[in-house]
């Protein structure tokens, strides 16, 4: 993270490798030097980082990751200001997960595609 340069350009959205292990201090020097951010792709390991604050970063993509239902409420209850949210083929995903999308009263736009065990009671 360190190595990007400002002078790239603006980096709207940042997809981070899921080999990529997110710390605090991290989310912190990204916002410093590229504060027009306002998404991030996260996968894998790196699902641990959910339960931090990602400070006005307003667009997240969990598809296809292993997200739990605590990872999501976790994650919701640090970051209430999420206008669009993708958790599409997140397998391990329940109706207890997609209850707490109610508490996102800014979410414009979400993807819950292919969530195998979320059953009508939860939409």
């Amino acid at each position: 993270i360190r190595k990007l340069s400002p002078k790239a350009g603006p980096i709207r959205t940042l997809s981070i490798p899921a080999e990529l292990e997110i710390l605090p201090s991290m989310l912190y020097v990204l916002k410093k030097k590229f504060p027009e951010i306002n998404g991030i792709s996260l996968s894998g390991p790196q699902l641990g980082a959910v339960g931090l604050s990602f400070g006005g970063i307003k667009n997240f993509d969990f598809s296809d990751s292993k997200l739990t239902d605590e990872q999501l409420i976790q994650f919701i209850q640090q970051n209430p200001e999420i206008e669009s949210l993708n958790i599409s083929n997140c397998g391990l995903l329940t109706d207890v997960g997609l209850l707490a999308l109610s508490e996102l009263t800014n979410l414009k736009a979400l993807d819950a595609a292919g969530l195998s065990k979320v059953t009508s009671a939860g939409l």
